[in-house]
């Protein structure tokens, strides 16, 4: 195959130059050698007539111009010497860059990859794993928060922004901030005690703040004039976490000592689905000595749920 025959159609290569790997430059010359095999020859070579039937079809099949279709091989090759120092510039500049600039690859696979996710979608950099160094991963996002593409609402926490109604930006409510802060940690969390006895009918007041509790680290995210806050506490208190059963063991720790006796026991069994209150009650290694003893004579008292 002649030299020249690499910049004979530019687009003939446009889909292929951009790849960040090999691929890319074989995929250019498998089409580049069947563009020769349509009927082009190389500089130099003589061929003043002009092309048959079958040659023009080749050259239409190809791809080739509509019109650059049936000119004579010497034209053809003056056409492709007059591409070839810009194209193949062109060429290798983007092909070299890639390979050279891993940044820009780790910047364009983190833009597909926020484009994947829902619009609100929060994340953290723990998204993007394995797409480069976490020193390129945060500049990428610092660039992408810059320009708008993606939210930062608090360390280490970005949010593919979302806009509702009247122009108003959709936020994330606090439980799904809290629960995206732990994911990334491995951590679990639960709602705090005082929320969980509430939504049990064990206690009438209203949490003034949104506190969640997490086997991970504590965490204060603000959103607007809401302020998110995740408590570390010791893993059994979250032994049940995720589940009803979690949110009972969460408002029992609340209560305490003084609060829970076999009539609380009583009263979230009333709440929870047997199969929920069985998971409570067989949790007791979980458990301080007090609380084990209140749901031990609510057991006693109540055969059923023994």
């Amino acid at each position: 195959m002649c030299f020249g025959l690499f910049f004979v159609q530019r687009r003939l290569l446009a889909s292929s130059y951009v790849q960040s790997d090999s691929d890319g430059l074989t995929a250019g010359i498998n089409k580049l050698i069947h563009v020769n095999n349509a009927g082009f020859p190389c500089p130099g070579q003589e061929q003043t007539h002009s092309l048959d039937a079958g040659a023009a079809g080749r050259q239409r099949k190809a791809g080739i111009a509509p019109e650059h279709q049936g000119f004579s091989g010497s034209q053809v090759s003056r056409i492709a010497q007059e591409q070839a120092g810009s194209i193949l510039l062109d060429f290798l500049l983007k092909y070299l860059t890639f390979k050279i600039n891993p940044a820009m690859n780790t910047s364009q696979a983190i833009r597909e990859r926020i484009a994947s996710q829902p619009a609100g979608e929060l994340f953290t950099p723990a998204l993007f794993a394995g797409l480069g160094s976490r020193a390129a991963i945060d500049q990428a996002l610092m660039r992408l928060a810059k320009t708008g593409n993606v939210e930062r609402i608090g360390h280490g926490l970005y949010l593919v922004p979302k806009t509702e109604r009247f122009g108003i930006k959709a936020m994330p409510s606090p439980e799904q901030v809290a629960r995206t802060v732990a994911e990334a940690e491995g951590a679990t969390i639960e709602v705090h005690g005082a929320e969980a006895a509430r939504r049990l009918g064990l206690t009438t007041q209203m949490p003034t703040q949104a506190i969640f509790q997490t086997t991970g680290s504590s965490h204060q995210i603000r959103l607007g004039k809401l302020v998110v806050r995740l408590q570390h506490v010791a893993p059994r208190k979250l032994a049940l976490a995720g589940r009803p059963a979690g949110q009972a063991l969460s408002a029992l720790w609340y209560l305490g000592r003084g609060q829970v006796t076999p009539d609380t026991f009583k009263q979230i069994a009333k709440k929870l689905p047997a199969g929920e209150f069985e998971a409570l009650s067989g949790a007791k290694a979980s458990m301080p000595a007090w609380m084990v003893e209140a749901l031990t004579r609510y057991e006693r008292s109540e055969p059923a749920h023994a």
